[in-house]
């Protein structure tokens, strides 16, 4: 693999932790540990917070966003693949199922999916 790509599978890997990132819980080192992984390749920065001062900002780098360019670049062209195969109206509520409401949360020890045979 040369260098060059593998490089792009780190950004394309730490671009997509961080574009789920509002989607998913994440724990306080498990988001430290991807931004820390984005920094050392050069997608993120740290800066620090004006405001509450024991705080950082993070926020991407040029590096970061023209990563960030590309991996929307390489999923709208999956998601138009995919169109042409399963249909416009598939991909659609492919895309919209994981922003609907799953309803509560299973309580502590409940079976966390359907019963099995």
């Amino acid at each position: 693999m040369s260098r060059s790509t593998a490089r792009y599978r780190r950004a394309a890997r730490a671009v997509h932790s961080f574009s789920g990132s509002g989607r998913r819980p994440r724990t306080r080192s498990g988001g430290a540990g991807s931004s820390g992984d984005a920094a050392r390749i050069g997608l993120l920065e740290q800066a620090p917070d004006p405001d509450p001062a024991r705080r950082g900002l993070i926020r991407r780098t040029p590096e970061g966003r023209r990563a960030h360019r590309e991996a929307g670049l390489v999923l709208q062209g999956l998601e138009e693949t995919l169109a042409e195969r399963i249909g416009r109206d598939a991909v659609t509520a492919l895309r919209a199922a994981p922003e609907a409401p799953w309803g509560p949360a299973p309580a502590p020890g409940a079976a966390a999916g359907p019963a099995g045979p």
